[in-house]
């Protein structure tokens, strides 16, 4: 698996292609160094902030430097546990709304985010709109202390979408 602080290195952007094989593990490596370096922002579209947390204490990640941006709890039940490390979304297709939640992490100096993932988005979203929202993302970044990784799925149907997004982002890195 590539080193992402030293892929981050001199770079805002980084979009990580995983094999779905190695999605679980190298999600939580990642997770796990760059929360050793700095705060992150992890947002995510597939798991509640309380299966992540649980999730990431057994693989040994140091929660304490994340904040969860939680696009799917709101879809599973009507009132998400109220923490300090969690925000909670509507649903993972409200791309204005978490754009602008991912903006205040930005604003608030996070020295990470952490995407997960923009294969999901094809769920909720056409093509064109998730080109548009990552290169939006990109975007926050520039000239800012936050770094961004977003992770894709390497997935045969997805490669068109995730090489297109990989135009927005300054490095690509296998997974």
């Amino acid at each position: 698996m590539a080193d992402i602080v030293k892929e981050l290195a001199g770079k805002q952007t980084v979009l990580l292609v995983v094999p779905s094989k190695k999605y679980d593990a190298v999600t939580k490596q990642t997770v796990k160094k760059l929360a050793t370096k700095g705060s992150v922002a992890y947002v995510t579209l597939n798991k509640t902030f309380e299966a992540l947390t649980t999730s990431f204490k057994k693989a040994k990640v140091n929660t304490e430097n994340i904040v969860f941006i939680d696009a799917i709890s709101k879809t599973l039940m009507s009132k998400p546990p109220q923490t300090d490390h969690a925000y909670y979304l509507n649903s993972p297709g409200a791309l204005t709304e978490m754009s602008l939640v991912i903006s205040k992490f930005v604003k608030h100096e996070f020295d990470y985010i952490i995407f997960d993932s923009i294969t999901n988005l094809t769920t909720y979203n056409k093509g064109p709109v998730i080109h548009k929202f990552v290169s939006g993302l990109a975007r926050k970044a520039e000239g800012k202390k936050t770094k961004f990784v977003f992770i894709a799925l390497d997935l045969p149907d997805q490669k068109s979408m995730v090489q297109q997004c990989s135009t927005y982002v300054n490095g690509t890195v296998q997974g």
